[in-house]
């Protein structure tokens, strides 16, 4: 099974060191990162044993993380992550055991606690989610079932 790893550079990409974040087992899956703000450090995966779309978070530039759950509903597939600010957090992802769903998990406490909702059923699907603003949210995807590329946005 595999792990959850980091990788960091400090001199322009010469030298890397690299650490391991999450170790229980099936974990890595379908990452993504995203960095706010200078020593601040999130990234969204899928822990593959248990289904689960899981948030690693490290605040003093990837020497300390904390883990976290977001989602047990069979998630984590396809994840996308994003933060316009620092304690704003935006995931897109795919729910894949429960039901084809393209799904968006938002956190306004810095990945505290998180709020799911489902954008829309979809097949197999992978996303890309950007968010120059706190309401300006962006998804594109692949939709299977159409065979088309789609994009959502949110709207106040």
């Amino acid at each position: 099974m595999a792990d959850l790893k980091f990788t960091k550079s400090t001199d322009d990409g010469q030298t890397w060191s690299t650490s391991t974040i999450d170790s229980g087992g099936g974990v890595g899956d379908f990452t993504s990162a995203t960095s706010p703000t200078s020593g601040t450090i999130y990234i969204s995966y899928r822990d593959i044993s248990l289904g689960d779309l899981n948030f690693a978070k490290s605040i003093d530039d990837g020497q300390t993380w904390s883990t976290s759950t977001i989602d047990t509903s069979g998630a984590g597939k396809w994840t996308s992550i994003t933060s316009p600010t620092s304690g704003t957090i935006y995931i897109s992802y795919r729910e894949h055991i429960s039901g084809n769903n393209l799904k968006f998990a938002k956190s306004e406490d810095a990945g505290q606690t998180w709020n799911i909702t489902v954008i829309q059923p979809c097949g197999d699907t992978d996303t890309s989610i950007s968010s120059p603003t706190v309401n300006n949210i962006f998804i594109s995807y692949y939709d299977d079932t159409s065979e088309d590329l789609k994009f959502a946005k949110y709207i106040p």
